[in-house]
């Protein structure tokens, strides 16, 4: 099947406008004031740390949690709903690989907010891959990223 490489589609921008916004607030009330003071390291303290993570994370996050899983496992079954779940599934896995070597003790609750977390995140990316391509997966990343911007302005 042919697609365009890039989809205008205002609806689907405006769509990853939003997902962007509410993931990134979902990620600084929930998820990162519970683990940024367990795992510093995660988290940019400058601005040029911020650059060098957001371009990191744009370039080879996405790459090898949503576009290269999923046309690995689109060529080796037809479903291409089968192929997302697979995806999904291979992200959940590296988070918990993830959890597992922090060596910190987290709460069940919490894990399981992260979980639910990469779940959603997980077929939300691959829908916005799917509907518009790389570009509108980029951008509601760079908005999820630019919490951590505003953070450090803030500090600063």
């Amino acid at each position: 099947m042919r697609r365009p490489i890039q989809a205008v589609r205002p609806s689907l921008w405006s769509a990853a406008t939003v997902a962007g916004l509410v993931g990134a607030l979902v990620l600084r009330l929930f998820i990162d004031s519970v683990l940024q003071p367990l795992v510093p390291g995660d988290y940019p303290d400058s601005c040029e740390a911020w650059l060098a993570m957001t371009l990191f994370t744009l370039g080879f996050d996405q790459l090898f949690l949503c576009f290269a899983p999923f046309a690995f496992f689109v060529r080796l079954m037809p479903d291409q709903r089968a192929a997302a779940g697979l995806t999904v599934l291979f992200g959940v896995v590296l988070l918990g690989l993830r959890i597992e070597s922090l060596g910190i003790q987290l709460s069940s609750v919490f894990i399981t907010g992260l979980f639910v977390w990469r779940i959603a995140a997980g077929f939300l990316t691959l829908y916005f891959y799917l509907k518009g391509g790389p570009s509108l997966v980029w951008w509601c990343t760079l908005l999820m990223q630019l919490r951590h911007l505003v953070t450090l302005r803030v500090l600063e």
